[in-house]
């Protein structure tokens, strides 16, 4: 099922690289990536403000067409 994706991802993380990156995206068509510039493997702690951002942005129109889906006719 083409699930939408949002892909956190800190560009200085060691374990996880680039090519990683490349083939979650590709086993997600529907993936938006943030890459998080300054961060490493534990994103939470080094990037926790952007990440609650790049949530609730991609969340928020989601939750709107739930609670409020348009009518299709």
């Amino acid at each position: 099922e083409d699930l939408p994706v949002l892909l956190l991802w800190g560009a200085r993380d060691p374990a996880f690289r680039e090519a990683e990156r490349r083939r979650f995206e590709r086993a997600f068509p529907k993936h938006r990536t943030v890459v998080l510039g300054d961060a490493g493997h534990f994103i939470q702690e080094d990037a926790a403000n952007e990440i609650v951002e790049e949530i609730s942005g991609w969340l928020s129109p989601r939750v709107t067409e739930a609670m409020f889906p348009l009518s299709r006719g």
